[in-house]
Parts: structure tokens; C-alpha cells; sequence
């Protein structure tokens, strides 16, 4: 008889889980409150349009990487799904002149070069730094204390092909945007680096992003977040595991008596909408720092408390805007300086960006701003986050 396992939540994190417990021939049931699953990944329709709020671009959606395989194992991508890498990725209107930064390094280079030879050094040395991080392919790693079949070891290759990339992030770590941004003589170019989304994770962020983008390792999969999730819901079905949507997990049940030490028991269901879910093991992805309100006591876990000291909740508002226009021939994230700033949750934006057309139909556009009680970002900053390819419904 197969040991039963229930997931708590059906984000990509659960429907991972549970597709390798099912290929592990376990039973699996995911218990996921919304009324569909993906989590973060999801997209939503208003007035006509369909915003895409979770996928800018998917990290190892070339083939190659570390991520790869793992999207192809549960079923996110494969064979029949067009992966689209816009060339130019980005633009920046600067009065009227476009700034392009390109996949190809070689071609950015070229373009800023001939747009400000005066920044010769600075535009080499950038361009430099984005090839040093391009080689960079985070491998995935095995969760420490995790039992596994077959353990997975960091190549040798990998050590020194992280060298000149940590020379990179030394130099730069705690460098912000504007600064960086001051290094160059050309304006246009400056202010560039400051409108990127992204700011306040410094430059060395941005360094890494390019980087990812030059490997061909960020691409945006056709249709984004909801056809993408339910690929991976497809996956979990047709190997024999179940989804109870609209049940909110309310407690993981303990069983104490079976603890191997004192005050230690061992899980064996989860009580949601209700209802007992009895299972001999229980996976728990959803959000973290909820993790306390699902146990009457929490079992001793280091990780969890080192985490509670490093991290800070975070609220995010999604302010979202439909463009009633044909953007087709924007292929690329289009950027640029608006004529007023905007106001949005006490903050200023001065400037908005298109999510590239990948498709047909009206796009959108899209802020990801944190809740909090000060402003962050002064008026030269950009949104906290913009979404890419947000498309009318058909």
C-alpha cells in the first residue's frame, strides 16, 4: 500500500514536491486555498485584459541550465513551447533617442559605444562585467539533512567559474544605481541604469540579471504564467495526484506519541475546510512565515529560526493599467520618463515601462509596489517592479 503524502499548497514549490513524491510512489493530495493553483505564477483578467503578475521572464528556460531540466520534469516546458527572447530586450526613450541593451553583450556594447565614445572606459568596463556573471549557471544544490537516492555534487568547474563573477559582486555589492549611474558622462546612458526596475537592489543585481539575459537563460515562455502552471498541473494529474482547491490548511497535525525525541511528534495529516487529511508525511510550501500558525508548537528547526531574524514580511500591492492600443511592434520592454510623476501608495514614479507584445492583442502595464509606511523612492526611481507581457483575453 502507498504511503500517503499531502502538500500544502499549490503553488510551483507544492506542485514540484508533489510531482517527484508521485514519481517516488508516494500518493499525493495538494491542498491549495485559492480556487486555482500557481501561487506567485498566476495572471488575472480585468476589463478585457489579462495582467500578467508573475512571470517577467523565466530563469533556465534555456536549455542547458541547471533549472531546465527541472522545468521539463514537471512539465513547465517542453517541446511545443515557444520560449521568446526579444532582441533588444529593453529600450529607453531619452529624449527622443532610443537606448537599447541587447542579449548580445557585443551588440550593447557597440550601440553605447557609438552613442557616447567619451564613455569608452566606463561602457567596456560594464559590458565587461556582464560577461564575467554570463558564465555563471547556478547548479541545484540538495537541501542539507535531505535523505536522497542520488546526491547531487557541485562540479569542479563550477568553483572557478565563480571566481571572476565574486570579483564582480566584491567591487560592486554595495554599490547603489546612482551612483554607478554618476560614472558615466553621457545622460541618456546614466539615467538609463537609475530607470531600471530594480534600484534598490543595487547595481551588482543588475550586473547578474544582464548576465542571465546574455546566457540566454531568461526567456519568456509563450502565454506566461497560466499556461505555464498548468503544464505542471497537467503533470501532477496524469501521474495520479489530487488537488483540493479552496481549502484553506488551518492546522498540520501532530502526532506526538510517535516522536522519536521529547516534544518531537511525528506529522500524520492536516486539518483544512474542516476536514481531516490523515497522510503519513507532510510537505509544507507554503509561505514560511506562516509555518507558525499551522503547528501548536513549532518542532526545533534552526534554518526557521535563523530566517525569522533575517527576514522582514512584505506586503505588495499590484497598481495595474491597461494600454488600449496595438503594441505589436514593441517587441522589447519599452521605457521611459513621464512628462508628471506619477502617485501611487505615498511613493513618485517618473517613469513607466511597456511589457514587450509578445503576442497579439492590448497590453498592459503593471506596478509592484511594497506596502509601507515611508516613501522609498524618491522621484528619479523607477516602480518597485513592472510586468512584462500582460495581454488582452481572446
Amino acid at each position: 500500500m502507498k504511503k500517503k503524502v499531502i502538500v500544502i499548497g499549490g503553488g510551483i514549490a507544492g506542485l514540484s514536491a508533489g510531482i517527484y513524491a508521485l514519481r517516488c510512489g508516494f500518493e499525493v493530495t495538494i491542498l491549495e486555498k485559492h480556487t486555482m493553483a500557481g501561487g506567485h505564477c498566476t495572471a488575472w483578467k480585468r476589463g478585457g485584459y489579462l495582467f500578467e503578475g508573475g512571470m517577467h521572464w523565466l530563469a533556465g528556460s534555456g536549455e542547458g541550465e541547471a533549472l531546465h531540466s527541472l522545468w521539463r520534469t514537471i512539465g513547465g516546458l517542453d517541446d511545443s513551447v515557444t520560449v521568446h527572447y526579444p532582441e533588444p530586450f529593453a529600450e529607453f526613450d531619452f529624449q527622443g533617442t532610443p537606448i537599447r541593451l541587447y542579449r548580445n553583450v557585443d551588440a550593447t556594447e557597440q550601440h553605447l559605444l557609438k552613442l557616447s565614445p567619451a564613455d569608452t572606459r566606463e561602457i567596456k568596463k560594464f559590458c565587461n562585467n556582464i560577461r564575467k556573471l554570463s558564465k555563471l549557471n547556478m547548479p541545484i544544490t540538495d537541501l542539507k539533512g535531505l535523505h536522497v537516492t542520488q546526491k547531487r555534487r557541485l562540479p569542479l568547474f563550477f568553483f572557478f567559474s565563480m571566481l571572476p563573477v565574486m570579483r564582480v559582486m566584491r567591487e560592486y555589492s554595495k554599490m547603489s544605481r546612482e551612483e554607478y549611474a554618476s560614472r558615466f558622462s553621457h545622460e541618456g546612458i546614466a539615467e538609463l541604469i537609475r530607470s531600471i526596475p530594480g534600484a534598490e537592489q543595487g547595481i551588482a543585481m543588475l550586473f547578474l540579471t544582464l548576465g542571465f539575459m546574455a546566457r540566454g537563460a531568461a526567456g519568456f515562455p509563450e502565454g506566461g504564467s497560466l499556461p505555464f502552471v498548468q503544464r505542471v498541473v497537467n503533470t501532477f494529474k496524469a501521474l495520479g495526484g489530487k488537488i483540493h482547491y479552496e481549502t484553506c490548511a488551518s492546522q498540520v497535525l501532530v502526532d506526538k506519541a510517535s516522536g522519536e525525541k521529547a516534544g518531537v511528534g511525528k506529522a500524520s495529516g492536516v486539518l483544512a475546510a474542516g476536514k481531516r487529511f490523515l497522510a503519513d508525511a507532510v510537505i509544507v510550501t507554503a509561505d514560511t512565515m506562516a509555518m507558525e500558525h499551522l503547528f501548536e508548537a513549532l518542532p526545533p528547526s534552526p534554518w526557521f529560526e535563523r530566517m525569522k531574524k533575517l527576514t522582514e514580511p512584505t506586503m505588495v500591492t499590484f497598481v495595474s493599467l491597461g494600454i488600449k492600443a496595438d503594441l505589436k511592434n514593441y517587441p522589447k520592454f519599452y521605457l521611459f520618463r513621464l512628462k508628471k510623476p506619477m502617485e501611487v501608495l505615498e511613493r513618485r514614479y517618473a517613469y513607466l515601462g511597456l511589457p514587450p507584445a509578445l503576442l497579439s492583442g492590448r497590453a498592459a502595464v503593471q506596478y509592484l509596489c511594497r506596502d509601507t509606511g515611508t516613501p522609498f523612492i524618491s522621484e528619479r526611481s523607477p516602480p518597485f517592479f513592472i510586468s512584462n507581457n500582460a495581454l488582452q483575453h481572446q
